[in-house]
This record gives structure tokens, sequence and C-alpha cells, in this order.
């Protein structure tokens, strides 16, 4: 079926619209009724309709009072046939012609919307009226259509798709910023998108008046490293730092108001988070001294629903740089500095990250390295050994080498950070604590451990391909712990789509078990309000491998995806989900 859009005022055309009237001018470009009735096809220059290769141009009927001639009993007397020279030429002529007034037809017009406009004085006059009176914010898609600048109101019960899809599109912007309502630069990408690729749909127009609501900062210069005296109106983030609530993994250790991450003490990592939220926009001054191995520092920051992470020394002191780019570690790809003995032992050094939104710089004792230019969402970290329950914090690790932290400190730019009390450490972290087996060597499920790290959905496919750098494409399985935040009471239903195996628990009871391969089923559970301890096992054989899990609330009509804000883990709980009690 034909379905396609008026150039000059946006409405659909159909099949149905074709034979009513409607005429194609042009490879992409149509004319609807309205518009051919109102004289915008003469108004061009009266370009011939071009047949669809859907559906030709209908030829007109012959009128009634066409005496019919060629019947048996008088049939006419052969002429003598005509030259074909005449023809051929005037063929040739009408072809030119029409492809001359076809290309007039189609030359865009000052409006800058491409529809053939009328030349009569006065509505040149009325254009050159109009043209006075715009400004600058005016949403330029609305510059062409009608007198209001939309197309028709689709019929009751018409299915119209853009505007479909347009709203689909803008619930999602919505969604998200509930989510992340800091990042107030990716939300105004996103409704943007809407704004300009689905013009003169009501979802458009209500992306437009969001857009002008926002009120962004304007983003901070990040030319050079923070000279030294710039730092004496950062925050230090060591003295509020408590080693017994803020330690993720190793031993730390203090020297005076120095933090030590001892490796000597036993086990290759150790990952402390500093109690501290940071703005948008910040710069962070780590000072330090590596004391013993000869291995890397990291720091692992927030960056909107991403995480960042630098990596200084890594690699056997080899490599430095952003990781993960597009699931690449620095090794392989992304933003990195080779060169070994960057830093060496017993001698101070510096590393300052300027964070801004569309970059992120790195310096060492003032000299820029290098620089991370990537989208947010092209943009992960590597878990193995080295995770963190507290996504939101900035996060300072080690590997297999000791180090003393003499100074971490923060400038904030745009917004301001927060210091989290230690009265309310550790406390509740959005999303399901997430820990990664491997089967693939060992057929017993749930027992060789990789990694583990936060996870805030519970919508993923990756096909056949890897669901992380660390962990085979078969053969593995993830155990997801935490809490289902409720609230509303009532029967709450759970739709598992999964393909291979998925179990799940509430309030420690085994709710529904789909799989192996590919599964869809329906789960119910009365539930109250308040937080209820959730588990989700999955089980991965080969093939495909892909989780959708949604749920439907009391009062709702229909399944959705569980919102981050609904999932919660408590920090002081991993050991627990990792290893659940049997």
């Amino acid at each position: 079926m034909l379905l396609e859009y008026c150039t000059e005022c946006g409405n659909k055309i159909t099949d149905e619209a074709m034979a009513d009237g409607a005429v194609r001018v042009g490879r992409n470009t149509y004319l609807c009724v309205k518009c051919v009735k109102a004289g915008v096809l003469k108004n061009a220059g009266t370009a011939p309709p071009v047949a669809s290769p859907a559906r030709p141009i209908r030829s007109p009927s012959r009128p009634p009072s066409t005496p019919l001639t060629h019947l048996p009993s008088s049939r006419p007397p052969r002429k003598p046939a005509a030259s074909k020279a005449p023809m051929i030429v005037a063929a040739g002529g009408v072809l030119l012609l029409g492809v001359g007034v076809l290309f007039v037809a189609l030359k865009p017009t000052d409006s800058g919307d491409g529809a053939p406009k009328a030349d009569s004085p006065a509505e040149k006059k009325d254009s050159a009226s109009s043209t006075d009176k715009k400004t600058d914010t005016e949403d330029p898609a609305k510059s062409s259509g009608d007198k209001k600048g939309e197309p028709e109101t689709p019929a009751k019960g018409e299915y119209d798709p853009r505007a479909s899809v347009a709203n689909s599109k803008l619930l999602q912007a919505k969604a998200w910023f509930k989510e992340n309502p800091e990042s107030l630069d990716d939300y105004r990408e996103r409704l943007d998108e809407v704004r300009t690729g689905y013009a003169r749909t009501p979802a458009a127009d209500e992306a437009a008046k969001l857009i002008a609501e926002i009120k962004v900062l304007p983003s901070a210069l990040a030319e050079a490293a923070p000279a030294e005296s710039a730092w004496a109106a950062g925050i230090n983030l060591l003295p509020p730092t408590d080693l017994k609530v803020d330690t993720v993994r190793g031993e730390w250790t203090r020297k005076g108001d120095v933090l030590v991450s001892d490796q000597k003490l036993g086990g290759k990592t150790a990952m402390i988070a500093l109690p501290y939220v940071p703005p948008e926009e910040y710069d962070i001054r780590v000072a330090g001294m590596r004391t013993w191995g000869n291995d890397g520092i990291g720091l692992r920051i927030p960056r909107g629903e991403h995480d960042i992470e630098f990596v200084l020394a890594g690699w056997r002191d080899s490599m430095q740089g952003f990781e993960r780019i597009k699931g690449e570690r620095v090794v392989e790809a992304g933003a990195n500095f080779k060169q070994s003995e960057l830093i060496k032992n017993n001698q101070p050094f510096t590393l300052v990250l300027q964070v801004r939104r569309k970059i992120i710089k790195a310096y060492i004792d003032s000299r820029l390295i290098c620089e991370l230019r990537a989208p947010a969402k092209d943009v992960s970290v590597c878990d193995r050994d080295w995770s963190s329950p507290y996504n939101d914090r900035i996060n300072i690790g080690t590997w297999e080498s000791t180090y003393e932290i003499q100074h971490c400190d923060v400038i904030e730019l745009t917004g301001k950070g927060r210091l989290i009390p230690a009265a309310s450490r550790p406390e509740l972290q959005r999303g399901l604590w997430a820990s990664y087996f491997t089967s693939e060597k060992d057929p017993e499920r749930f027992k060789n451990f990789v990694f583990a790290r936060a996870e805030r959905s519970l919508q993923w496919n990756v096909g056949e391909g890897r669901i992380d750098h660390d962990i085979h494409q078969d053969q593995f399985d993830i155990r997801y712990g935490g809490f289902l935040r409720v609230t509303q009471p009532g029967k709450h239903r759970f739709h598992l789509n999964v393909d291979d195996v998925v179990t799940f628990w509430i309030d420690g009871k085994e709710i529904g078990k789909t799989g192996p391969a590919m599964s869809d089923n329906f789960y119910e559970v009365d539930l109250a309000p308040g937080d209820h301890p959730f588990r989700i096992d999955f089980t991965e054989i080969n093939g495909i491998a892909s989780m959708q899990i949604e749920w439907q609330i009391p009062g709702q009509n229909r399944t959705y995806a569980i919102p981050t804000e609904a999932l919660w883990y408590d920090p002081a709980k991993i050991e627990s989900y990792q290893n659940p009690p049997k």
C-alpha cells in the first residue's frame, strides 16, 4: 500500500487518495487532493502529474456524449499512415518542456520548506510580512503546511504512524530524564531529536515547549589544568572518608592524613568509595605516590547513567586512558596514551581530570596526556575484580600495587555536589547487584564467580554476542539481588520473555521459572506496599541470549519495564546477593 505525505501540508497520501485526485509531482514529492484543488499544482507551473510506481495515474474517462463510430457496421475508411518524424520531434519537445516545468515546480522557494509557492504579488507581500515577524525562537519545522503550521487532524480512530512514533520517543525521553534529572544536556538532545525528526506532530510541538523551559548552564572551560591557587577553593574529600564504611575491597589504612592502599596485606585490588556525589561538571585532583609494585591506579566517576573509568600506569606501567569505548579496553582502542614508566615509585605525581558534558581531559603533572570525547552511552567500565556498588560516587582503586593518596580535591563548576554524612553510609543504591558466573569449563551453575556490578535494567538482548568482554557468549549465569519497591497493594503481574532460563523469587519464595530456550510467561503475586527482597537467576546455555522482564501493577492495563527507581540494593548485603542462603 502506498503511504506518503503531502509536500505542501503534510497530510497522508494513500492509494485511495491517489484515486481521488492526489498527484505525484516528483520522485518523492506528492500533493494531496486539498492542495491540488487549492491550485498549488497550477501555481507551480502546471507540472504534469507523474505516475506512482505503486499505482499509475488513471486516464480520464470518455464523456458519455462522445459518439461511438467504431462499430462493425460503420467502420471508417483506413487513413494513410502519417510520417513518424514530426511525431518524434513533437514528443521530444514535450519531454523537454515537461522536464523544465517539473524542475521549476520542485525548485525550493525562499520559505525553505521545499514546497512550490504561488508567485503572485499579494503572496509575495504576505511572505515578506511573515518574514519580518519571525523570531529566533520560532520553530522552523512549522514554516510549512496549512495556516496553523500543522497537518489536518486524522479522523477519529485513524492510525498516524509518524505521530505514534514521535509520541513513543517523547515518552522514552521523559522516562529517561526522570531517572537522570541532572543530565539536562542529554535530555535536551533527546527532545531535539523528536522536535526536528517528527515536525508537525503533537509530540514535536510538546518537545519544543519542553526545550524552551530547560535552563542549561553553559559548559565550563577546559583549556588547561587548574593552577595550584585554584585548588584552595576546592573540597578535600579525604578527611570525611571513613575506612570502616567506605572501603569496598582490599585493605586501606591511614598514615596521618594520607590514605594507603596496602596491597602487601593480600589481594590483587583495593577500592574505596569517597563519600561524595559530584555535580555535572567539575575538576578532580588526586595527588599521590606509588611505594610498591608496578601497576596502576584508577578513578571511577559517575557521568549521567554511565560510569567513566580512567586508569593511570596500567598494564604493568605501560598505558593510561579511558575505558571502555564501545566495549573495547584501553589496550584495544579508545582514548589512551601509551608510555612506560609515566610515574615512578617513591616519586610524587598529580593526576587531574576535567569532567565536562562533552569532553573529559586527563593531565599528569599539568601535562595533557589524553581526552575522552565519546558519548556517555558508548562508555562503560571494566568491573572484573574492580567493581564498586557506589556508582554515584567517586571511587579510587589500585591494582597489585601500594599507593599513598595525599590529596583528593574537587572544584565544583556546574551545579553543586553532595557530601554523604557518615550516619547514612552505606545507603541504598538504585538498581540490582548483579553477580556474573561462567560455566564454560565447569558445568556446575552459579559456582565460578567472575565479577559483579550494579545493573539498572532487566531488559537486554545481545543475540549471539557477548554480554560483557570478560564473559563468554555461551555458558554463563547472572544472579540479580536487591529489593523491589512496591507502592500499590494488590496482585502484581510479571511478564518474563527470556532465552534461555530465568527463575525469580520475591520475599524469599520462588514465583516462577521460564525456559529452557525461548519462552514467554506471566506470573502473578499479591504484594503489599514496601521493599520486597527480589532475586533473579538467569542462565545462558548457548545461542541467543536475552532477557525482558516487565511489570504490571494493579490498575494498569499493560506491562512496562521495571523502572530503575523501583529497584534497590544494599551494599552491606552484597555477599548475600552473590551467595544467597539455601
